[in-house]
């Protein structure tokens, strides 16, 4: 039985588009990019926009802008959750209940280690590749 998926939204903000096609799945037969940590970067090639950056995958132990919620293509404006509780991408390692998490550069959220920044906290146990609710906040470097 996989872990409860809610969300609770407490901010989301649409305006900032995709600086790769964050609509396709990474690999054949793999899960898209909704639910993946993300951060804002220079704009790519092609892509304007007046917000300044566009979106990617959020690098391993960095802050992060928020999560996606939805699959655009490169251009297109995607939702990001900024704060509050919502579905994420666990990755390898799992989580457990109020786990500080953190980026680990392939869209999910893995156990914080040390010098690396906490983004969020686990709400649930969650095996690898779980989509499951997490607490965005920013927690610092552990």
């Amino acid at each position: 039985m996989g872990a409860p998926a809610f969300e609770l939204p407490n901010m989301m903000a649409g305006f900032w588009p995709a600086n790769v096609d964050l609509s396709a799945e990474p690999t054949p037969g793999a899960p898209t990019y909704q639910f993946a940590t993300v951060s804002l970067y220079a704009p790519a090639a092609g892509v304007g926009t007046e917000a300044g950056a566009g979106l990617n995958l959020a690098s391993s132990g960095l802050p992060i802008l928020g999560i996606l919620q939805d699959n655009p293509a490169l251009g297109v404006a995607g939702s990001v959750m900024l704060q509050g509780i919502s579905k994420a991408k666990i990755g390898t390692g799992g989580c457990s209940y109020m786990q500080p998490l953190m980026a680990d550069g392939l869209g999910g959220l893995i156990p914080a280690t040390s010098g690396n920044d906490a983004v969020a906290l686990g709400l649930c146990v969650a095996t690898a590749g779980a989509i499951a609710p997490v607490l965005l906040r920013a927690l610092g470097k552990r």
